[in-house]
């Protein structure tokens, strides 16, 4: 394959992607679902790691839905960590994994070896997870002062 041929793949995939994730904010905001024929297309660019995310989100929510009346929301599962135009996003899991806004890059060893190493998938889990609960509308933001911010930024690995 050469390489225009190649880049043209590349963007029709994110031409696709985006479609499909504004689909997903629009379905989601009436319906409070993701329909089959979205997810099978969202499978088509995110592959297995997608029902990663949708088990975890899966799992979460039914974790939300079983709290007694009065019991505080559960951390969520990615949330943004904002000073002024500058964010980060913050997903939880058996570690927090940081992503900055903008760059294709997650902490996360998957990321290094599916994505960067063996070029398997195009995103991580944690990637997915980002993309899909934006969409949603479930990702909440938390302002910080520029100091916090780059004390959180010193201690991403």
């Amino acid at each position: 394959m050469n390489i225009s041929s190649n880049i043209s793949n590349q963007l029709f995939l994110k031409e696709l992607e985006a479609n499909l994730l504004e689909q997903l904010k629009l379905t989601y905001q009436t319906d409070q679902i993701i329909n089959d024929d979205l997810l099978e297309s969202l499978y088509f660019i995110y592959k297995s790691p997608l029902l990663e995310v949708l088990n975890q989100i899966d799992k979460y929510d039914q974790q939300e839905q079983q709290k007694q009346p009065g019991q505080p929301p559960s951390e969520p599962l990615v949330s943004i960590v904002k000073c002024d135009k500058r964010f980060i996003y913050q997903v939880k899991g058996s570690f927090n994994y940081y992503l900055f806004d903008k760059i294709n890059f997650c902490t996360c060893s998957s990321f290094k070896y599916n994505v960067l190493h063996k070029a398997e998938y195009i995103y991580c889990k944690h990637m997915i997870m980002i993309k899909l609960l934006t969409a949603m509308n479930r990702v909440p933001v938390r302002e910080v002062k520029e100091n916090e911010l780059f004390e959180l930024i010193k201690h991403i690995q």
